[in-house]
């Protein structure tokens, strides 16, 4: 029982010091999320990103951004719930966040789950391993 509690403290632990040494970098990572999304919307009032398995782009709206921040190699990732405005699925998108030389950006959007069905997720390592079906 000790054991799980220190891993879930550990993760907790880590997850709270790369957002906070980010944003002594730049911006934390939620804010630049958030600004992304807000920016990629701006013209049509929605989030589109094409979706492979599909074949066509989803028009999405956001739901809420996710409290979860992770880092995979140099990279920190976070993610948000959309609402897909033609199909009425909650689509979850996990955001790529780059920090280099002051400046903190996102990079890539990639659908993680749809209506709840992971596409990947992440190991004890945060590395991407993807669901087989």
């Amino acid at each position: 029982m000790r054991k799980i509690i220190f891993a879930i403290l550990a993760m907790a632990t880590t997850s709270l010091l790369a957002q906070f040494s980010i944003a002594a970098e730049g911006e934390s990572i939620p804010t630049v999320v958030r600004k992304y999304i807000e920016d990629k919307s701006r013209a049509t009032g929605t989030f589109d990103v094409y979706d492979p398995e599909i074949g066509k782009t989803r028009m999405l709206s956001l739901m809420r951004l996710n409290s979860n921040i992770g880092k995979s190699g140099e990279r920190y990732y976070s993610s948000a719930d959309f609402k897909d405005m033609e199909t009425a699925e909650t689509v979850e998108l996990d955001f790529d966040v780059d920090a280099k030389n002051g400046k903190t950006s996102v990079i890539q959007a990639r659908i993680r789950k749809v209506g709840g069905k992971e596409r990947y997720t992440y190991d004890e390592n945060n590395n991407m391993i993807p669901v087989l079906r």
